[in-house]
């Protein structure tokens, strides 16, 4: 929709708040400049609101292929497992 108080209300970045848990922010770099650009806003807002420093990292797949590749061997489950101490 075209309702800017609306969008605000619903998104993460602008409705996060403290405590926050340690955070994986995974983002497609096939999609254009814009999702790592969210990635990085999500990651400043959760800092700004006491939280602690989201790893933030890009994956030269699409954003389904991210979903469907969760958990099976390659390097965005590699950076995962990094990431929870697996």
């Amino acid at each position: 929709g075209t309702d800017e108080a609306m969008q605000r209300a619903g998104s993460p970045t602008y409705t996060v708040s403290a405590p926050m848990p340690p955070c994986f922010l995974a983002y497609s770099t096939q999609e254009g400049p814009g999702r790592k650009q969210q990635a990085d806003g999500f990651a400043a807002a959760i800092v700004k609101n006491g939280g602690p420093q989201p790893v933030v990292q890009g994956f030269d797949l699409s954003h389904g292929e991210m979903d469907s590749m969760v958990g099976l061997p390659g390097p965005l489950t590699d950076a995962g497992d990094k990431f929870i101490g697996a």
